[in-house]
Parts: structure tokens; sequence; C-alpha cells
């Protein structure tokens, strides 16, 4: 909410901010170690999943890719969608 209130730092690169801080912030801190082996498990989902991609682009024709692709990017856009709603409406 603060981000459209316009308050905040944002991108500060000094310490102790909140979004894209480096020196110690909440939610853009590099301070702290990742987990390995859920990146690990991430990549090689995605991986296959490229691949997976990939193969099924080749095999469908041009028309039905083109279909495939707009419903899942008209459904990514509606859960993004609700998501803001609810950040800014419910949290209000």
């Amino acid at each position: 909410w603060r981000f459209w209130a316009g308050v905040g730092d944002y991108g500060d690169f000094g310490g102790g901010g909140d979004y894209g801080d480096f020196g110690g912030g909440d939610y853009g801190d590099f301070g702290g170690g990742g987990d390995f082996a859920l990146g690990l498990g991430l990549s090689v989902i995605l991986v296959f999943g490229v691949v997976m991609g990939a193969r099924v682009a080749h095999q469908v024709s041009r028309d039905t890719l083109k279909r495939i692709i707009a419903v899942a990017l008209l459904v990514t856009g509606g859960a993004m969608l609700v998501r803001v709603a609810s950040v800014v409406f419910l949290q209000a």
C-alpha cells in the first residue's frame, strides 16, 4: 500500500529500507543465504517445462498454439488482477 501512497524508500542502496534494499531491508535483502535444494529443484522443473513446451509447440498447429498462449495469458492476467485488487481494496 505504501507504494501507491508514494511513501517509502524503494531502490535504496544505503540500508534500512523496505523494497529493493541491499543493506538490510525486508523484501529485497540479499544478505541471507539461499535455499540451494529449492533452487535446484525449481531449475530442474523449469528446464523440463521448457523442453516439453518446445516439443508441444512444434507438434501443434499455429492456430492451436495461438489459442493456448492466449488462454494462458488471460488466466495469468486475471490472476494478477485479482491479486492486485485484493491488496489494494481489501487492505486499504
